[in-house]
């Protein structure tokens, strides 16, 4: 245990052992590479309380983390992780000082449901249009920022690809120029939602990749689409990231 490098610790809303918890990411703090916690399992790590354990979260510092998982947690409108981004204290005056003297990950990833985005897009917007992070110069520290392709739900792809279904039945009766439609479809693209995250991520200086699905990109190298609904084990966005950081092959976004 003391060599684990990666841990995925989402502990839902069922009962858990505190202790047991803290015990867990307290003997492997030390070594990991890349950490992501949802909303509950963060609660239970940092929460500040008077019980006998609040002293041991004053110890939990990462010196060796590179990757944190964003985790947006719609059961609680909570985006899960930010105090790493934040320099927010850990449970204790002294765990507080250190985490907050400590730049944040070069890494971050966003994990998502398709829930709640609207209300996500508008915690991802506040980060990226944070007074407090750029005169702090933390996102100076962040190298890149990956969100899975489940974001692009709210440019409503889902619902595009259905359209342009039946625009190809009702195109083979159709004579008229198709360039105008295109053109159109290409300045809309400029008020989709997550333009605005895009543009607050770039003036903010920060490298942000959405995934893209497949069918949305002519590149044979795009990352594929990942939906948190329904991907399992070791292929999901989350841990390919981490991959791609411990191999140094990290995709980046197109100036």
């Amino acid at each position: 245990m003391p060599n684990l490098q990666h841990l995925l610790l989402h502990t839902g809303s069922h009962d858990q052992s505190t202790s047991t918890v803290r015990a867990l990411v307290r003997s492997v703090a030390a070594g990991l590479h890349s950490l992501s916690l949802d909303a509950t399992a963060e609660d239970i790590l940092f929460a500040r309380d008077d019980d006998s354990d609040s002293c041991t979260t004053a110890e939990l510092v990462f010196p060796s983390l590179r990757v944190v998982g964003l985790y947006w947690d719609a059961a609680w409108s909570k985006l899960a992780g930010t105090r790493f981004l934040l320099g927010a204290g850990v449970g204790g005056i002294e765990g507080a000082r250190a985490q907050a003297a400590r730049p944040p990950p070069p890494y971050l990833h966003v994990a998502l449901y398709p829930a709640g985005l609207e209300a996500l897009r508008a915690t991802l917007l506040s980060l990226f249009e944070s007074a407090e992070l750029r005169a702090g110069m933390r996102w100076r520290a962040v190298e890149h920022v990956r969100a899975e392709g489940t974001l692009r739900d709210l440019d409503g792809f889902e619902d595009r690809d259905e359209d342009e279904d039946a625009q190809d039945d009702d195109e083979q009766d159709d004579d008229g120029p198709l360039d105008e439609l295109a053109a159109g479809e290409r300045a809309g693209s400029d008020a989709r939602p997550t333009a605005a995250l895009l543009d607050a991520a770039k003036a903010a200086g920060v490298d942000f990749l959405i995934e893209q699905p497949p069918s949305c990109s002519d590149d044979p190298g795009a990352v594929e689409l990942q939906r948190a609904t329904f991907a399992r084990g070791f292929g999901t966005s989350w841990w390919r990231f981490v991959r791609e950081v411990e191999r140094d092959e990290v995709k980046r976004a197109a100036p």
